[in-house]
C-alpha cells in the first residue's frame, strides 16, 4: 500500500517566495489563523487564503505564496494518480478518474466546509503525528479528501455552493465549537459550556439551533461518531475499544447510534470485504441526513 497524497506542511515566520509548479494538482489550505496571499500564473490578481477557503491549483500552473499573518501554517496536498484511482473505486459510479481530471484542469478557490476541514486535519494527524503514511485510515482519508474535491468542483460548475466553515457563524457558536472540539470525548455540560462562552444556556441553544440546526450535545455526539468511523476504518482497534475512546460506556447505545448514522453496525467495518463498510453518501457532509427514499407502490 502506498500513499495517495503527497503531503507538505510549512510552518514558521517565513514562507519561501519562489515560483512553484507541480506535476500533479495541489490543494492548499491554511491552518489555525494563518493568512497567505496566492498569485497564480502571470496574473496580478491576488487571492487570500485563510481558514474559510481551499485553493485548488491545476497541474503545471506556476504560483507564488506570500505570508500575510505573523506566522504561517500551510498544508499542501498533491493529488497523486493513486488517490484519484482509489476515490473512483470507493465512490463509483459517482466519481470517475476522467471526470476528476477534467475538473482539475482549472485552478479555483473553494469554500472550506466543516467536513473537509475535519478530514484534512485528521489526515494531517495520521501522517505527521502518528507517522502512518500507508495505514488503512490514511487510505480512507485520502479517498475521502479526493472525493470532496471532486464534488465541490462539480457543484461549483453547477453554481451550487456549500456553506463555508466560518459562514453564518457567530462568535458565540465558533467559541463553543472550539471548546467542544478541544475536549471532544469528555462528557458535555451545556450549562458549563454556556458559562465558559459568557452566554446564557438559552442563548447558546438558540444560536446552535439557528446556525447548525442542532444543539451542542447532538453536535458532540455526531462528531464522536465521525471519529469512531475513522478509527474503525483504521482496523487497529476493536469495536469496544473504539466506543470507549470516543466516550461511550454503553456498547448497545454506541452500536445503535452508529448504525443509525451510517446505516450499518460498527462491526461491519472490521470485516475483510473492502466494500463492507458504508461510506458517507456522495457529496454529503456527515452531519447532514440523506433525503428519505420514497417507497414505490406495488402494481
Amino acid at each position: 500500500m502506498s500513499a495517495g497524497l503527497e503531503l507538505v506542511i510549512e510552518r514558521g515566520a517565513a514562507l519561501p517566495s519562489q515560483k512553484r509548479v507541480h506535476q500533479e494538482p495541489a490543494v492548499l489550505l491554511c491552518l489555525a489563523t494563518s493568512i497567505v496571499a496566492l498569485t497564480q500564473g502571470g496574473a496580478h490578481e491576488v487571492t487570500l487564503l485563510d481558514r474559510s477557503n481551499v485553493a485548488v491549483v491545476a497541474a503545471g500552473v506556476p504560483y507564488r505564496l506570500e505570508r500575510k499573518s505573523p506566522t504561517v501554517a500551510l498544508l499542501t496536498l498533491h493529488l497523486l494518480p493513486l488517490a484519484r484511482k482509489r476515490a473512483a473505486v470507493d465512490y463509483a459510479p459517482g466519481v470517475t478518474e476522467l471526470g476528476l481530471l477534467e475538473l482539475l484542469r482549472e485552478s479555483t478557490l473553494l469554500l472550506r466546509t466543516r467536513w473537509f476541514d475535519e478530514i484534512a486535519q485528521r489526515y494531517l494527524f495520521e501522517r505527521e503525528v502518528c507517522r502512518h503514511d500507508e495505514s488503512r485510515a490514511a487510505r480512507f482519508l485520502e479517498a475521502e479528501i479526493t472525493k470532496e474535491v471532486f464534488y465541490q468542483l462539480k457543484e461549483r460548475r453547477a453554481a451550487k455552493v456549500r456553506r463555508s466553515l466560518v459562514s453564518d457563524q457567530t462568535e458565540l457558536v465558533r467559541r463553543a465549537i472550539a471548546m467542544i472540539e478541544s475536549d471532544l470525548f469528555r462528557p458535555l455540560s451545556v450549562p458549563a459550556l454556556a458559562h465558559a462562552c459568557h452566554a446564557s444556556e438559552s442563548s447558546l441553544l438558540r444560536a446552535f439551533k439557528k446556525e447548525l440546526g442542532t444543539g451542542p450535545a447532538a453536535y458532540q455526539r455526531d462528531r464522536r461518531l465521525d471519529e469512531a468511523l475513522l478509527l474503525l476504518r483504521g482496523r487497529q482497534l476493536g469495536v469496544a475499544e473504539v466506543a470507549m475512546r470516543v466516550g461511550y460506556t454503553n456498547m448497545p447505545a454506541f452500536t445503535t447510534a452508529f448504525g443509525k448514522k451510517f446505516g450499518a453496525p460498527p462491526s461491519s467495518l472490521l470485516s475483510d470485504a473492502p466494500k463492507s463498510a458504508p461510506l458517507p453518501p456522495e457529496g454529503l457532509l456527515t452531519h447532514e441526513k440523506p433525503p428519505a427514499r420514497r417507497k414505490q407502490r406495488r402494481r
